[in-house]
């Protein structure tokens, strides 16, 4: 009887962040980036989100909003991810009528600049 083994190398390949044409080299399963856990961050790219719980679903426009970078999603349970928008950030801003809104969002980096 004869088996068979399958040998997974690292290897370089690219990622392409799903809204912003950016393409970012990955080793090894790991994104080389700048950003880190607890930087400031504002975000300059036009970003739209609709999960901000007191605006009932309505569209904000994250442009213009700083925050701290929470995490860097490079692996769940242990396992390598490539996830599409891979930095946790926790922002800060004015929403409307709500006034200073604080609330959680997954971006690329490429939509976020160091402050």
């Amino acid at each position: 009887m004869f088996s068979k083994t399958i040998i997974a190398k690292p290897s370089l390949h690219f990622v392409q962040c799903s809204r912003v044409q950016s393409t970012r080299a990955v080793r090894s399963f790991k994104v080389v980036g700048a950003l880190s856990a607890g930087q400031r961050v504002k975000v300059t790219a036009d970003v739209k989100v609709y999960h901000i719980l007191k605006t009932k679903g309505a569209e904000t426009a994250l442009q213009g909003f700083e925050g701290v970078v929470d995490s860097i999603i490079e692996e769940h349970k242990g396992l390598p991810l490539s996830a599409n928008l891979p930095v946790k950030v926790k922002l800060t801003g004015e929403v409307g009528e709500l006034g200073e809104v604080s609330f959680i969002a997954h971006l690329c980096e490429s939509e976020l600049e160091e402050i």
